[in-house]
């Protein structure tokens, strides 16, 4: 079986073993501390709230965008980022 034809979860995205594991961390930071839902990164789930209208999202993305890159925020909502088609 080729790493394209495999499910999301199991396909080498070339990011490493510790990035899979950041990875990981945020998604159950985002469902522990926000009540997000699984798969879903806490940038991704700001990123729908600022999207949304919602303040807080807003807020949180900025200070995203400042820490880790510029249009991180926006980054997180590409489609198809989760879905597993190439």
């Amino acid at each position: 079986m080729k790493q394209k034809d495999l499910p999301h979860p199991y396909r080498n995205t070339g990011g490493g073993y510790w990035l899979h594991i950041a990875v990981a961390i945020d998604e159950l930071a985002n469902v522990v501390l926000l009540n997000g839902f699984p798969h879903q990164t806490i940038s991704e789930h700001c990123a729908l709230a600022a999207q949304a209208g919602k303040r807080w999202g807003t807020w949180a993305c900025r200070q995203l965008d400042w820490l880790i890159s510029k249009g991180h925020c926006a980054a997180c909502l590409v489609p198809d980022k989760r879905e597993g088609t190439d």
